[in-house]
């Protein structure tokens, strides 16, 4: 759940008794003032809560960003299975790559999962580095 949900729709969420309603998660901060805050992630089958309606409608978002991302990895011929099977053969870790790459892990990763397009340049950088290890033992 996004931390910065509106707490109004958050407080809905908590006392909804709808039926289908199940804990999935949990999640901690802190307010404006410093002090700690924590709740319960739901996740339910209603088509009326706002609340499932923006999650649903995100996750269909993400689902065709990441169909868009494998597209363009599969015109620009790169097999990402390949390229994540190669890196962990070689015993290169995520942050490694991200590191040789000159990007944040968390990007790295959204390249290895498809959640973004990955950059046939730095697919060839990451396979140059990847030979390089190998020579190297």
């Amino acid at each position: 759940m996004n931390r910065s949900m509106d707490p109004t729709i958050r407080r809905d969420c908590d006392s909804c008794p709808e039926p289908t309603k199940r804990p999935t998660g949990f999640w901690d901060g802190h307010d404006r003032r410093g002090n700690p805050i924590f709740g319960t992630v739901y996740r339910c089958d209603s088509v009326d809560c706002p609340l499932a309606q923006v999650k649903r409608a995100r996750e269909a978002e993400e689902d065709e960003r990441r169909s868009e991302a494998q597209f363009v990895n599969e015109v620009n011929g790169i097999d990402i299975a390949e390229v994540r099977r190669q890196r962990k053969a070689a015993r290169c870790t995520l942050y490694e790559a991200a590191i040789v790459l000159g990007c944040s892990p968390a990007m790295y990763s959204k390249y290895e999962t498809e959640h973004e397009p990955f950059p046939p340049h730095l697919v060839q950088k990451l396979l140059n580095h990847i030979k390089e290890i190998e020579r190297n033992g």
